[in-house]
């Protein structure tokens, strides 16, 4: 993979660290994908939510390369897709039941029904009277994250999950967003096959799980593979023949210690592969010829700013995988090399640059600002949150010796355990 000398130029500290490092990563997970799609006979495939963005263009870079000549290959697109779009539009017609509304409160960030309608694109004023019905009210403690929860209201919460009424009035409010989506998965050509493969760098699986949801009621619903770049499965997935997850570089299900280091930090992997656009807030019906409509989050504000920033400061990153991921096409091509043939260096990169790397690493590549409108903005006040070594100061990075082998060793009795 690596460059000629004549082509063994000066670049940009974080080209090269996408070349070396991060290309690899992603590049074998898109191999991974395809030799996937091949063996279950696959023929559409699509790239969800906006790290999908730069999926798609390292499978155009990669896959051309190491199966030329074939045609078999799936069909390939990009899907707009977000949990937080994804959210309302799922309870169109299911309506909302505790095992999609407790997924709200693994976030510590999320307290209380305000969240719950936040998530899910409710209007909580109309559910006063319902709420009032259950002794709740809108500021009522839901999470065991935040001081003043009482186990009884919840309950109580999910009570009122279980009333007519409540469920009426969910369905009413997110029917527009259902149908949106529908007419746009429709012209996407989602429930034109009997299989799709679903495209996402992980982690619970949260965006299929709401998509499916969505369109399990139809006929026409094909077969879902969703295929993460890392599945942690830190709630059960409903897994049926018509709907299921596989990590192909780490999942939980099979145990790969070096593989699991990818959990130091989740977030670095979504930021380097997030796409130059805003995040997808929702679908909305109009009445242009499509139907519908994809409503985009704004980025006049100060979050929007810094996304802004924070891709100026990862565009020689991404420059970076992309000139990488050809190279990799070529060499895994001229050595015949499978996603298994490859997965000991991967799970060396991951070890090295995640678990033990230099402080001088984490400076040069640690996230300037990250989004999560499915988190709150709640601060947990009734437990301290676990420090990771990523979020460690400098000076304790620097002189605390032993400091990457505590975590390490933290990892191996948490894999140990799970």
């Amino acid at each position: 993979m690596l460059p000629l000398e004549a082509e063994n130029i000066p670049q940009h500290p974080l080209y090269v660290k996408g070349f070396n490092v991060f290309s690899p990563l992603l590049a074998a997970f898109i191999q991974g994908v395809a030799e996937y799609c091949l063996n279950a006979g696959i023929e559409r495939l699509y790239f969800f939510s906006r790290e999908g963005w730069l999926f798609e263009q390292v499978w155009n870079r990669v896959i051309p390369k190491l199966y030329a000549g074939q045609d078999n290959l799936p069909q390939t697109s990009y899907l707009y897709v977000s949990r937080m779009a994804l959210a309302p539009a799922s309870c169109g017609h299911a309506g909302l039941d505790q095992e999609h509304a407790d997924i709200v409160f693994l976030p510590p960030g999320n307290k209380d029904f305000r969240d719950v309608c936040r998530v899910f694109g409710l209007q909580a004023d109309a559910f006063t009277n319902i709420l009032s019905l259950h002794e709740l009210h809108q500021e009522t403690v839901l999470s065991p994250a935040h001081e003043g929860f009482l186990p009884e209201n919840r309950l109580r919460f999910n009570e009122m999950l279980e009333d007519e009424a409540f469920q009426d009035e969910v369905k009413k409010q997110t029917l527009p967003a259902h149908q949106a989506l529908h007419r746009y998965l429709e012209e996407q050509g989602v429930f034109a096959q009997p299989d799709v493969a679903l495209v996402d760098i992980g982690w619970l699986g949260t965006i299929q799980r709401f998509l499916q949801r969505a369109i399990a009621h139809r006929a026409d619903a094909p077969r879902c593979h969703g295929l993460l770049f890392g599945a942690t499965r830190g709630i059960a997935y409903p897994t049926t023949p018509a709907n299921a997850i596989t990590g192909i570089i780490y999942d939980r299900d099979r145990f790969d210690l070096a593989a699991s280091t990818l959990l130091y930090n989740r977030d670095l992997f979504e930021e380097t592969c997030r796409a130059p656009h805003p995040t997808l807030n929702g679908y909305r019906l109009s009445e242009e010829e499509k139907g519908y409509e994809l409503v985009f989050r704004h980025e006049d504000d100060a979050i929007g700013q810094a996304e802004k920033e924070q891709d100026r400061f990862f565009a020689p990153l991404q420059e970076g995988i992309l000139a990488g991921a050809e190279q990799y096409a070529v060499a895994a091509a001229i050595l015949g090399y499978s996603l298994s043939d490859i997965k000991p260096w991967l799970n060396y990169l991951l070890l090295s640059r995640l678990a033990f790397p230099k402080t001088r690493e984490i400076e040069e590549i640690c996230q300037r600002h990250h989004l999560d409108d499915f988190h709150g903005q709640h601060k947990v006040t009734n437990k301290a949150a676990a420090k990771e070594l990523w979020q460690c100061s400098r000076a304790k990075l620097r002189w605390r010796p032993l400091l990457r082998t505590e975590f390490f060793l933290r990892l191996i009795k948490e894999r140990l355990r799970s």
